[in-house]
């Protein structure tokens, strides 16, 4: 194999490939990354397994091949080398060591065989469809704060994708705390699709690939066990969590008693003001409205031990007067995407049942929070 490309180029396709396989590990290969020279491309490949990813960059190739070479040797070296230069790759020793020289640099490296490089394949594809890039990695960085690392349940560990009961595409996560669903229209193509659960470390990764893409188009197919994504110059191959997700329709409450209307800005500073008497130790705090304080004004309370916080922000509410404990954290995560809009708060009659938060600035876009229990 030799191949001749740009500096430039080869620097962000090593980076995202090496940064989307950062797990460690003891088995060579897997640090390895696989070049494939061949139609005026160069593709740079990783794996761990479980996941993969291809990028490829522009190339002269003067003669076609496929080596693997360790990834970080290489990506350091590129890293240090000037702007502009030109990078050749080519392999020596029947394929048994790789000279890589730029300018007035080279080293030598030794080499595997591309046939030791583990294969992770897709299987028989039964959905495929497309999204705007910008438009996938919104609907997966909402979901992301809300995935659970419980490794038990497994199968919270990461966004379940498919059609829900009203014929829409979702993407739901859920940590058994709180819960986000994001609706939207179906794909052409996508119908039919149950749900299919996208590891964690996947989600990150294709949010940040789609996300570069922005408005152009990022191709998905599903198989029962692998999801696969096309964005430009780069290719995501992943195994599935094999699992069942919840019913969680069943989880987001319809019947409510009352509404509370608030600056999702104004009720997370609350929140930060009277947590201050927490310390870390805890995270209940409670919102008040109605009773001690005006229909229009919502108090936010925190105690612990004899350390005791209040807040309040301007809010409209339509019920009668009640005091529910939500988690802290759990509150702001919730918020934080509303930013300075307004956050609708959706109550139960019992203060015991899940508290629902809409907002009009992300429309069709669900999230749930359970209460907690104060003194």
């Amino acid at each position: 194999m030799k191949v001749v490309f740009t500096r430039d180029a080869a620097e962000p396709a090593l980076n995202t490939v090496i940064r989307s396989m950062k797990r460690k590990t003891d088995i060579a290969i897997l640090g390895d990354v696989l070049l494939a020279a061949y139609n005026d491309r160069l593709v740079i490949s990783a794996t761990d397994f479980d996941r993969r990813i291809d990028v490829a960059v522009a190339a002269e190739v003067v003669e076609a091949g496929e080596i693997c070479i360790e990834g970080k040797t290489l990506a350091n070296a590129i890293k240090r080398w000037p702007e502009g230069e030109k990078v050749k790759i080519e392999t020596e020793d029947s394929g048994a060591r790789c000279k890589v020289t730029c300018g007035r640099s080279r080293f030598r490296v030794g080499a595997l065989p591309a046939d030791d490089f583990p294969v992770l394949d897709l299987g028989p594809i039964d959905v495929a469809f497309a999204l705007p890039g910008a438009d996938l990695a919104r609907h997966l960085g909402l979901c992301l704060p809300h995935v659970s690392d419980d490794t038990i349940r497994y199968y919270l560990t990461g966004v379940a994708v498919g059609e829900n009961s009203q014929g829409e595409l979702v993407f739901v996560a859920t940590n058994g705390h709180t819960l986000a669903r994001v609706a939207v229209d179906m794909p052409e193509d996508a119908g039919g699709l149950e749900l299919r659960i996208i590891p964690e470390a996947t989600v990150v990764e294709l949010a940040r690939i789609a996300g570069a893409v922005k408005g152009d188009d990022v191709e998905i197919e599903f198989s029962t066990s692998a999801v696969r994504v096309r964005a430009a110059d780069t290719v995501y191959l992943s195994k599935l969590i094999d699992g069942e997700f919840p019913d969680y329709e069943r989880i987001i409450p319809t019947d409510f008693a009352a509404s509370l209307t608030t600056s999702a800005k104004g009720l997370a500073a609350a929140v930060d003001r009277a947590a201050v008497v927490l310390k870390g130790e805890a995270t209940g705090i409670a919102l008040e409205i109605g009773a001690n304080v005006g229909g229009d004004i919502l108090a936010v309370t925190a105690k612990l031990g004899d350390a005791e916080a209040e807040s309040e922000t301007d809010a409209t509410y339509d019920g009668p007067p009640r005091r529910v404990g939500l988690n802290a954290d759990y509150l702001r995560t919730i918020l934080a995407p509303i930013g300075g809009a307004e956050a609708i708060l959706s109550l139960q009659a019992d203060n015991a049942g899940a508290v629902v938060v809409t907002s009009d600035a992300l429309p069709r876009v669900t999230q749930v929070i359970m209460p907690v229990r104060l003194p």
